[in-house]
């Protein structure tokens, strides 16, 4: 087991542990998941990585195991997730305190006993804001978050999860409260032009192939960036920093799973922050189709690939389906610097 599994696999267990014969409900568990492990909010196999943690707990008795015929899911997309967890051996009298917002809370902080249904983190994290807030010197200046949290909490990123969750959400906390602001996870790239168009590709090879030809021919591409590969899935928030303005990203990538599942879950989440929106460089990829270069690979489930390939236009669709459900997969860097200069259209 790795220590991202057991770390999530413990924070599970503690939100459930911590709500008594009610169990915890489904929202329990993404709030706790996301608080030790916030890259998951933006993972395309989130459930699949909740669902695996609970099996885990359940054949370790950790948590109660829950009949498939009685218990409830939610479907709205695969697997299915169980809507409550419960804790083994819960005494049906027991009842979990309700939490308590400390008496001495600041003004500011006054909104949150508005809130219906406080939970135990939600308390947890308002005792921990109110004592940075007591002793906080107003000509301290603003620092990036994870600098913020770890002063607070003593977890560098227990902040980034708290700022997607309802004391964010509602206005009860805020960066301008906290005295913080977000740092976008920065990028390798190359200006070759003025223009407002970025072209990123997910290896460092193809990378160094498309600078070289757009330095000679820019193609109406302002920027080309290194993705990085999985690493883009949080760097695409830089494209807010650049100067000028990025309005499109092209992506190009290897056709594989995590090749595809990339630049989908980075797009959602430039989305989130109103970044430029991630779209395909169709004339490369239909370049890579056409390469004789095919490797082996696991058949990829035709379930899977359907959501998989919904980032792709309808006219790459059918053909990078068949590739991936019949067992084999392309790296991009068949559209290699040679084939790059001769290709009339990368988009």
């Amino acid at each position: 087991m790795s220590e991202a599994e057991a770390a999530l696999d413990s924070a599970l267990a503690v939100a459930v542990a911590a709500t008594g014969r009610h169990g915890a409900s489904l929202e329990d568990l993404w709030h706790a998941a996301f608080a030790v492990e916030p890259e998951l909010a933006s993972s395309v196999d989130r459930r699949a990585r909740l669902l695996a943690s609970l099996e885990r707990l359940a054949a370790s008795g950790r948590i109660r195991p829950w009949p498939a015929r009685r218990a409830r899911f939610e479907h709205s997309s695969l697997p299915s997730l169980p809507l409550v967890v419960r804790a083994p051996g819960t005494p049906a009298r027991e009842r979990p305190s309700r939490p308590v917002l400390p008496a001495d809370l600041r003004p500011e902080l006054g909104s949150a006993r508005k809130l219906d249904r406080i939970r135990a983190d939600e308390v947890a994290t308002l005792v921990a804001v109110n004592e940075f807030l007591r002793d906080l010197d107003l000509a301290r200046p603003s620092v990036p978050v994870r600098e913020r949290s770890l002063e607070i909490f003593g977890d560098e990123k227990r902040l980034e999860a708290i700022r997607g969750q309802r004391l964010y959400a509602i206005g009860v906390l805020s960066d301008e409260l906290l005295r913080c602001f977000e740092v976008h996870p920065p990028f390798v790239f190359q200006r070759v032009s003025d223009s407002s168009t970025a072209l990123v590709l997910e290896n460092h090879h193809t990378y160094d192939s498309a600078c070289r030809v757009l330095k000679t021919d820019p193609r109406d591409i302002g920027v080309a960036v290194y993705g990085a590969g999985r690493a883009f899935c949080a760097s695409v928030t830089y494209l807010a920093n650049l100067d000028p303005a990025v309005k499109q990203a092209y992506y190009f990538g290897d056709l594989d799973s995590a090749g595809l599942s990339i630049p989908a879950s980075a797009h959602l989440v430039g989305q989130s922050v109103g970044v430029a929106p991630v779209v395909p460089a169709v004339g490369l990829y239909r370049a890579l189709l056409a390469s004789p270069h095919r490797r082996p690979a696991g058949p990829v489930p035709a379930v899977v690939v359907a959501g998989l390939i919904a980032w792709l236009p309808e006219e790459l669709q059918a053909e990078t389906s068949e590739l991936l459900t019949s067992g084999h997969w392309l790296p991009q860097e068949a559209v290699g610097l040679e084939v790059m200069s001769s290709l009339g259209l990368w988009f």
